[in-house]
C-alpha cells in the first residue's frame, strides 16, 4: 500500500478528512487558552477558519486533478482566501497583524496537516493493545 499524506487523504475523501484535520488542528487550543486565556478562542477561530480553507483548496485542486506538485500554488492559493478574515478577527481581537503572519500561520497548520499520518502511526504504535 502506497503512502497517501493527509493532504491526499482530504483531497479523496473530504468529508472524513475534514472532520480529523479539524480534530488535529485545535488539538492546542486548551494549550493556548492556559497561556493565556483570552488568546484561546481566536487561536480556535483563526485556526478552524485556516484549516477549512486549507482543506477546500485541498479538494478543489484533487478535483482538477493537480493534487502532486503544487504544494506552493495550493498555499498561495488559501493564504489570498484566508488572510482578510483572518487579519478581521485577529484584529478584533487587538492583534497587530504583520503581512506575513496569516501565510506564516497557514503554512504552519499544512505543515501539522502533512505531519499527521506520522502522529497518528506513533500513537497506535505506543497504544497498549487490550
Amino acid at each position: 500500500m502506497a503512502f497517501k499524506s493527509f493532504l491526499d487523504k482530504i483531497g479523496h475523501d473530504f468529508e472524513v478528512g475534514l472532520n480529523d484535520v479539524l480534530h488535529v488542528a485545535v488539538a492546542a487550543e486548551p494549550f493556548v487558552a492556559l497561556a493565556d486565556p483570552a488568546i484561546g478562542p481566536v487561536y480556535a477561530s483563526v485556526t478552524n477558519l485556516i484549516t477549512g480553507v486549507v482543506a477546500q483548496t485541498e479538494q478543489k485542486f484533487t478535483a482538477m486533478g493537480k493534487q502532486s506538485g503544487t504544494g506552493a500554488q495550493k498555499l498561495a492559493e488559501a493564504v489570498q482566501i484566508v488572510t482578510p478574515a483572518a487579519t478581521q478577527i485577529l484584529q478584533a481581537a487587538g492583534a497587530k497583524v504583520e503581512p506575513q503572519t496569516v501565510a506564516n500561520w497557514t503554512n504552519a497548520v499544512v505543515a501539522l496537516m502533512n505531519a499527521y499520518p506520522a502522529i497518528e502511526a506513533a500513537a497506535k504504535a505506543t497504544t497498549p493493545v487490550a
